[in-house]
């Protein structure tokens, strides 16, 4: 099998965990890592962009369309870091290519791989917690954390409309919100869902929980130590079991999907609609949240 050849733009934290992996990919050529921001790179930097297979874009969000959006009219497939970008107007030019991939991580979340295929929540609970790290303070908790569990709540219901979003929130360490605490309610083909999501980056430790009930059962998953348990509705706390967890990480798996999209082997994951669906959920409780 030829090797693809692939390049990652952006060398800050995810950058470097990107190149790191795909470095070591089999069936992978890693064949350029670049800054445009002119920050030395951890592997050789290159001048141009050479002839690629696919390119991850791992800058900081408010240049994902100046730097993706020319490469993919082109048409080269971009797997492009979230959130897809906090203008909403940029974020759809983009999302109109099929050969997009938004990296939502935690679709690929071994915990959530875990699963049952269809689930289908009537209720959700999400904590998304951690300390203050200085990254992506152009943006608001809800874009910058928050979205990932908009986009968990998207996939788990594909086919929901928004019917009530309410949210609250408070600057912590920027002019933003830096914690929120949000109510969606939504309509779905299978009757009501409602899911209530809690995000901070001004907190002491760490925490990525998931809750979901359906008709059935009560699930329970931790992110951060991948891990779900599952309790029939009605059952005792003690008649609760471990779901297994497929082998691999979240990274690894998101890669693999990209690269078999490169192949013609499947679609591309986490497409251009998918994600600008979160994303205009998450500017929305945005919006109420800094009223």
């Amino acid at each position: 099998m030829t090797p693809l050849r692939l390049g990652v733009l952006g060398c800050g934290r995810m950058g470097r965990l990107h190149a790191e992996r795909l470095q070591k990919t089999p069936g992978v050529d890693l064949v350029a890592v670049l800054d445009p921001a002119g920050v030395p790179a951890h592997l050789p930097e290159v001048k141009a962009l050479p002839a690629l297979d696919g390119l991850v874009v791992a800058t900081p969000a408010h240049t994902h369309a100046e730097l993706a959006l020319p490469l993919l009219t082109v048409g080269l497939p971009c797997l492009v870091e979230k959130p897809l970008s906090p203008d909403l107007a940029q974020a759809r030019a983009l999302a109109a290519f099929e050969h997009l991939s938004v990296n939502h991580i935690e679709r690929f979340n071994p915990a959530v791989r875990a699963l049952p295929a269809g689930l289908r929540p009537r209720y959700v609970h999400a904590e998304r917690l951690g300390p203050f790290t200085g990254r992506s303070a152009r943006i608001d908790v809800c874009m910058d954390l928050m979205v990932h569990d908009l986009d968990l709540l998207g996939a788990l219901q594909p086919q929901a409309t928004p019917s009530l979003m309410r949210a609250v929130g408070i600057p912590v360490h920027t002019s933003g919100v830096d914690a929120v605490q949000a109510w969606v309610e939504l309509e779905t083909p299978s009757g009501p869902c409602t899911a209530s999501l809690s995000a901070s980056r001004a907190s002491r430790a760490p925490q990525r929980r998931l809750r979901l009930v359906d008709d059935a059962h009560y699930y329970s998953l931790d992110l951060r130590n991948p891990r779900v348990e599952r309790l029939p509705i009605g059952a005792p706390p003690e008649a609760a079991e471990s779901l297994p967890i497929p082998d691999g990480d979240a990274l690894g798996a998101i890669h693999a999907a990209f690269l078999r999209a490169l192949r013609g082997q499947g679609a591309f994951p986490v497409s251009g609609t998918q994600a600008l669906r979160a994303l205009e959920w998450a500017a929305r409780l945005s919006e109420l949240a800094s009223a």
